[in-house]
């Protein structure tokens, strides 16, 4: 029986979110709210947008109002061992951007 994973008081979700986040900002490029919805799988960027306001508010991310890619990790979780992105992750213009 495996145990359950721990929620940070996030929705799994949001704990995805965060994780996505956490990788693109030690990749050296915090993601716009286009790339945060395309990785998430979500049709609006205001769905981002929501995912990124509850984070805030529990003390996880912060940006700038009004910056673009000001997001910054303030509280991260521990990243899994495994890398399960895709999408920007695998993508060779970002990896060109991030060895840069």
């Amino acid at each position: 029986m495996s145990a359950a994973p721990i929620s940070y008081g996030l929705t799994a979700q949001q704990r995805w979110a965060l994780l996505v986040i956490q990788e693109l900002c030690a990749a050296g490029r915090p993601p716009s709210l286009a790339e945060l919805a395309a990785e998430l799988g979500l049709q609006r960027r205001a769905a981002a947008h929501g995912h990124l306001v509850k984070l805030r508010e529990r003390g996880h991310v912060a940006w700038l109002p009004g910056r673009g890619r000001s997001l910054t990790v303030v509280n991260p979780i521990p990243m899994p061992d495994e890398p399960r992105f895709v999408g920007f992750f695998e993508d060779e213009a970002f990896a060109g951007e991030a060895a840069a």
